[in-house]
């Protein structure tokens, strides 16, 4: 038996279909970013606070958090389209990675600062270190797979801190106050602005203050924005779009640091007046250039000694770039003309 529909109905039914459609079509996918909450991520923060991911036409959804390797993780479950954070999570990625060269791999877009003041290296008040040589059978917590461990590496090698005399604790950022209050580990290292926060709490408490160590002799970090390669391939718009919000934001910073600080202030919850000295360490510009392509083999080289995936791993780094994006965008930004054609292995 057959079974016949009117023209009619047939035609309006065709109507609502279409515009079903064409309302899918106009619709724009919300943008998934995973931030932090560090003055590194000031641009992110302003952006949003000003609502310039709007002023190009995207919906975005937001969260902060405390770790770039959480980041890392959420973009590689495809829980967001882009993420913020470090090198050393998208290094440690790429070693684990069995299977390099697929859709869903992570590559940076662009490199929002460098600043040497990024991370800290911060003791207990009764801890007795006054200098490097102090460490030696001491402990040291930061949280193991993130930027603060190759601080600490690069403290070491830098102040010639002979391997394996410190003991090394693997603690997340948030049990890091606690731990150096009750004495568990004698220093952490720790990123801004929660290493000034501990400064500022354990000498409110003591009598004796906590002791920093500078890093910026032999440090020099890198925030980077971080996307999938297949959104490159298949939503290039929305990267140009996400990485002219960046642009934005920085431009503003540059002209309103005060207010772009003040919006850090009301969005991180917790967060206490930015230390002056930390502010001017950070240098907020986009760009990809060799200097990014340095502290990626800086990074590969400690990750391989620190035993994260093969010492005889061969890495090219310009694999980790996708330039496209920030070329249409930005093209003064892009610096990597003299490595186009070479392999970059660290």
């Amino acid at each position: 038996m057959s079974c016949r529909i009117p023209m009619l109905r047939v035609a309006v039914l065709m109507q609502i279909l279409a515009g079903v459609v064409a309302g899918q079509a106009m619709a724009e996918p919300v943008v998934r970013i995973d931030s932090g909450a560090f003055l590194g991520d000031l641009p992110t923060i302003v952006a949003d606070s000003r609502e310039m991911f709007a002023e190009q036409g995207l919906e975005t959804a937001i969260a902060y958090s405390d770790s770039g390797a959480r980041n890392m993780q959420r973009l590689r479950a495809g829980e967001v389209d882009f993420a913020l954070m470090a090198l050393t999570p998208l290094v440690l990625d790429r070693l684990a990675d069995s299977t390099p060269g697929q859709a869903d791999d992570p590559v940076i877009l662009a490199s929002l600062l460098q600043a040497h003041q990024l991370v800290a290296i911060v003791t207990a008040p009764d801890s007795g270190i006054e200098k490097p040589g102090d460490f030696a059978g001491r402990s040291v917590a930061f949280e193991r797979g993130t930027n603060a461990e190759f601080v600490w590496w690069l403290f070491e090698q830098f102040n010639g801190i002979q391997s394996g005399s410190v003991q090394h604790v693997g603690l997340p950022l948030a049990d890091m106050t606690e731990a150096l209050g009750t004495g568990q580990v004698d220093a952490a290292v720790m990123p801004e602005p929660w290493a000034t926060h501990l400064e500022r709490s354990m000498t409110d408490k003591d009598s004796a203050s906590p002791r920093p160590f500078d890093t910026r002799n032999f440090y020099v970090g890198k925030w980077v924005l971080v996307t999938t390669r297949n959104m490159v391939t298949k939503q290039p718009e929305t990267c140009q779009k996400v990485l002219a919000t960046y642009r934005q934001a920085i431009d503003f910073m540059e002209l309103e640091p005060v207010e772009g600080i003040s919006y850090f202030q009301t969005t991180i919850e917790d967060s206490e007046s930015v230390d002056p000295e930390n502010w001017h360490s950070v240098t907020y510009d986009m760009n990809l250039d060799l200097s990014l392509i340095a502290g990626l083999r800086q990074q590969f080289h400690w990750a391989k000694a620190a035993g994260y995936g093969s010492k005889d791993a061969q890495i090219n780094v310009l694999e980790l770039l996708e330039p496209a994006p920030l070329h249409v965008v930005f093209p003064k930004a892009v610096h990597l003309h003299e490595m186009l054609n070479q392999d970059a292995k660290p």
